[in-house]
């Protein structure tokens, strides 16, 4: 965003304003309230403390005394069941995360996995089965082979398992129908065996994945069936059968894999069912999976901590993650306290001392590694007390608002107004260069001819027009400052860029230069690079710059005057710099000297002709090419102004020069 000058004056004292209207208010408003605060809440600490102190012990030993009671009662209701069920009931109806069950210190549920099922007979019909599947690749006698086999078989397991084989050729070979009744059919055959046998896990592990694989099948060929009820009965016989542990003994990574594309099936049929134990499953998973053994106090890969909770019986162990745990905590809290009052925190380690914390213990229902702590969060107790202080709080917080609400108000308006002061003075500056313009080149013209015509006018005359043509010039130099300064300043100014080479603008320049060079008696020396140093940049504002800063140059220097023009390159910078042997700069000149109507010290600026915007001009311009100009100075020795061009495309050697004076 553009600032005008003028805006950029006030800076300072606008920052000074703004840090004390908004910093000192609000530190003594923070100061005040801190220190009432901390005088009120000393005069009841110490009551209140211990009023809450005895009420969280109340609340935790309360919590305590559930958790004893619900996992007594669960022993007892688990016992006598078989393992997968005392999983199944722990987990549900007792509402543990996780449990794993032991006989005489072995695993019995759950189990990473179930004994591989039998290998299937090596019969000839089965080793031609295996021919035709995998070496002769015909799918379709395959699965007649995989039938015969399964008929001639009088394993269940196997027979199952055969005709899984079966169903799976006939969808390799095309018959997307007949592999999904296949796939189902083992469902029903399961069902009208099991009548008179009971499942087992090899059963259960052979059919299961079929029926899922059936529905698979249905959902990615649509055009198989039209009967979407069919799907939702087999979706349900699979939820019932992976949530029946009376069946058989699943091994927990398989039956919580079974869930998992259970429920994938699910989503895709838009059908709600349920799997109670489905986070116990992976649970327990994890637990079995421990690298270390089943820990009291494990972090599991899901992200959740699961805390074993005391029981009396060495054949169960039971888990509730600590998420669940610290609800039931709050629970309690919220009983003897006002909600959210009391905030309840388990950790494996001590939470270390702090003013909110009221109290904190080492719970014997958890492992010995728990640690209980209950904070503070509530603030109601401290408000009758407050209530004295509460209209000094809201009228200090509402004379802060009003002093920064005025404090913006005021340098907003103050900044509008000289925004607008720096357009009107842009503008009248623009309208004033320009109407001089018009007027000056009449001048111009009218002196031109004059001088072109000598003898028409006597020796007197001749003087005088020298001397009005000399402040023409002085003037129309004054008016394109002004002007050039205005387009900057408005951004109205365009660059027309060309192909330029830098070593000719310079000798260009000391062209156009040439007379007011000879005049003042000035020794310009030229050191330039040999070769050519092409740029693109606007050929008249690059001259504006040369002209500025000969000029600058040429009206400091001291006699004799001598100037040095130098041009590098720089690897992709061009350099030219202007060197004069006059009075040089102060340090605190050279902080300014790009400013805008800068001039040196008053008695200076009197002896020297100027309106102190060439150097804001010029470097403005040398910006706008993505350049800087840069000053070097010593009082008394002279100065060294640089312009820096960047070309990305140039020579970085560094070449000779060639050396002109004039």
């Amino acid at each position: 965003m553009f600032i005008p000058q003028p805006l950029k004056k006030i800076a300072s004292p606008l920052t000074l304003i703004w840090v004390l209207g908004l910093f000192t208010p609000i530190v003594c408003l923070l100061w005040f309230m801190l220190h009432a605060i901390d005088n009120e809440r000393i005069g009841i600490k110490n009551r209140l403390d211990q009023l809450h102190k005895y009420n969280a012990q109340q609340a935790v030993q309360a919590w305590e005394a559930q958790w004893r009671q619900s996992t007594d009662n669960a022993l007892k209701e688990i016992t006598g069941l078989t393992p997968a069920l005392q999983f199944q009931q722990a987990t549900t109806k007792w509402n543990f995360d996780s449990a794993i069950i032991y006989t005489e210190n072995t695993i019995k549920y759950p189990t990473l996995e179930s004994p591989n099922p039998p290998a299937l007979h090596n019969t000839p019909t089965l080793e031609k089965a295996k021919r035709l599947d995998f070496v002769e690749k015909n799918k379709r006698l395959a699965r007649d082979a995989y039938i015969q086999a399964s008929q001639a078989s009088n394993d269940r397991t196997e027979v199952l398992q055969l005709l899984v084989l079966a169903a799976r050729s006939e969808y390799q070979a095309g018959s997307i129908a007949l592999a999904y009744n296949s796939y189902r059919d083992l469902r029903f055959k399961l069902e009208a065996e099991s009548a008179t046998q009971q499942y087992n896990n090899n059963d259960l592990l052979t059919v299961l994945p079929a029926v899922i694989r059936a529905i698979e099948i249905a959902l990615k060929h649509d055009d198989i069936h039209d009967n979407k009820a069919l799907l939702v009965e087999d979706l349900h016989w699979l939820t019932d059968r992976l949530n029946n542990y009376s069946d058989a003994q699943l091994p927990s990574r398989r039956r919580s894999f079974l869930m998992s594309k259970t429920q994938d099936l699910a989503d895709a049929l838009k059908q709600p069912i349920s799997f109670h134990t489905f986070n116990a499953e992976v649970l327990s998973y994890a637990l079995l999976t421990h690298p270390n053994g089943i820990p009291s106090w494990f972090e599991t890969p899901q992200q959740q901590t699961l805390v074993q909770i005391a029981a009396a019986s060495a054949d169960v162990k039971l888990f509730v993650t600590l998420e669940n745990l610290t609800k039931s905590l709050q629970r309690h809290l919220d009983s003897h306290f006002q909600e959210n009052t009391a905030i309840a925190q388990i950790n494996r380690m001590a939470t270390q001392q702090n003013q909110d914390l009221i109290f904190q213990t080492q719970t014997i229902t958890l492992s010995t590694e728990a640690f209980v702590a209950i904070h503070w969060a509530s603030t109601t107790d401290y408000q009758d007390t407050f209530s004295k202080r509460q209209t000094t709080y809201i009228a200090m917080a509402t004379s802060v608002i009003a002093f920064l609400c005025f404090c913006a108000i005021f340098t907003l308006r103050y900044l509008q107004r000289q925004n607008r002061l720096s357009e009107l003075k842009n503008d009248a500056i623009s309208t004033i260069a320009h109407e001089l313009k018009t007027p000056l080149t009449s001048i111009r013209l009218l002196l031109d001819n004059l001088i072109a015509n000598p003898r028409n006018i006597d020796k007197n005359t001749q003087e005088y027009v020298t001397i009005i043509s000399q402040e023409h010039d002085r003037l129309s130099s004054l008016v394109d400052n002004f002007l050039t300064f205005s387009r900057f300043e408005n951004n109205q100014f365009r660059l027309n860029e060309e192909l330029l080479d830098i070593n000719d603008l310079v000798k260009e320049c000391c062209q156009l230069s040439h007379e007011r060079i000879q005049k003042q008696s000035v020794t310009l020396t030229l050191d330039l690079t040999h070769q050519p140093l092409p740029f693109y940049g606007d050929k008249s504002l690059l001259l504006t710059i040369f002209i500025n800063l000969i000029d600058n140059a040429c009206k400091y220097s001291v006699a004799p005057k001598k100037i040095t023009l130098t041009t590098q390159l720089s690897k992709n910078t061009m350099y030219l710099a202007v060197t004069d042997n006059g009075i040089g700069l102060s340090s605190n000149d050279q902080k300014h000297v790009f400013d805008q109507y800068f001039r040196v010290e008053q008695k200076l600026s009197r002896t020297t002709e100027g309106s102190g915007l060439g150097l804001h001009i010029a470097q403005k311009i040398a910006l706008a090419h993505k350049g800087k100009i840069t000053v070097t100075s010593r009082l008394n020795t002279g100065s060294t102004f640089t312009l820096c061009l960047k070309r990305d495309n140039l020579p970085t050697d560094n070449p000779q020069k060639n050396h002109y004076e004039t």
